[in-house]
């Protein structure tokens, strides 16, 4: 494994004259799906390590959400259809003749995770968990005509039939190519998506205010001290009672983001656009029952949302997907 550390990369800060950074919040149907993928591999791990003393192997990083549907109006919002939580990859199944109840574990892990996160969505009811996962071979387990002394270890990767049949016990190798890439410090931009992200959907800030959602979605756009912020903030329908208080909460949160930019940034000059989309006159507003677009028709698909940082920025170097994918004891090598 090689670590490479290098100086001379332009910094996203005053030095550089543009900065262009996304932030999905915590309930955007992206940043769900992360989180989903992510707590069906600790559950599973758990159960492994409690079991077996070990974890074997998984993939849960191919983890996507389907949207369900929703009847929203001021004062009134809930579910039609139910999400669809599709599960997507390999996961061993037994240990030898120890059964796995992966299913059990898989349904009950994406439930509660989203119970966490979206509290007024009823998982029970409007959360439809589908499990598809094989037990199939990686490319690489040549089947000889003849019985061969030592079997392929591939062929047992995802089927093992004792902790032996794990080929990374006996030697520390990769099985895959990979690369990560971190910098700092954060720029302005980078710093603002993530400040007024995670002020807008801490524990206190929903607590003092129960009717905005956590689906924010920030885009930040500086040039020079120039810094344009656009917001989505949602907004719960059953806590609006009617078109005016929806403006009057909607101008609320706009002067809340410009007061944390002005902590986070005093000095730039930053201008907050919020919610850009609505309508008022239709009324076509961003209305909802849980405070996520997943509850009508969004989908979430995991690493399409922030990386390991929490941050989208376009003009810093990163990696695509998930850091966290399939576990291993011990840890394999990177490339």
């Amino acid at each position: 494994m090689d670590v490479i550390t290098t100086t001379g990369l332009s910094a996203a800060s005053a030095l550089l004259g543009a900065e262009v950074v996304e932030r999905k919040g915590a309930g955007h149907p992206d940043t769900l799906a992360d989180g989903v993928a992510e707590a069906i591999s600790r559950a599973y791990s758990r159960y492994c390590l409690e079991e077996f003393g070990a974890i074997l192997h998984h993939n849960t990083d191919k983890t996507s959400l389907l949207g369900g549907a929703a009847d929203v109006r001021f004062g009134h919002g809930e579910l039609t259809a139910p999400i669809q939580v599709l599960v997507n990859g390999r996961i061993t199944a037994a240990l030898g003749d120890h059964t796995i109840p992966v299913a059990d574990i898989v349904t009950t892990a994406a439930r509660d995770y989203l119970a966490s996160a979206l509290p007024l969505l009823d998982t029970s009811r409007w959360v439809d968990v589908r499990p598809r996962l094989t037990q199939a071979s990686s490319p690489g387990a040549v089947h000889a005509p003849e019985p061969a002394q030592r079997e392929a270890s591939r062929q047992r990767w995802f089927a093992p039939r004792t902790l032996d049949d794990l080929a990374e016990r006996h030697r520390m190798f990769s099985n895959d190519t990979s690369a990560g890439v971190a910098y700092w410090p954060l720029g302005i931009a980078e710093q603002l998506a993530l400040g007024v992200e995670e002020q807008l959907t801490s524990e206190a800030f929903r607590a003092e205010h129960p009717y905005y959602g956590t689906d924010i979605k920030l885009m930040v756009v500086r040039h020079g001290t120039s810094v344009r912020l656009t917001a989505c903030v949602p907004q719960i329908a059953r806590e609006t009672a009617d078109l005016d208080t929806y403006i009057a909460r909607r101008t609320q949160a706009r002067d809340l983001i410009t007061h944390v930019a002005s902590t986070i940034a005093p000095e730039h000059q930053v201008t907050v656009s919020i919610n850009t989309r609505d309508d008022d006159t239709r009324p076509e507003l961003y209305l909802t029952a849980t405070g996520s677009s997943i509850e009508s028709g969004d989908e979430g698909v995991v690493g399409r949302g922030n990386r390991a940082n929490g941050l989208i920025s376009m003009l810093r170097p990163w990696r695509r997907g998930r850091l966290r994918e399939e576990p291993r004891l011990p840890r394999r090598q990177a490339l």
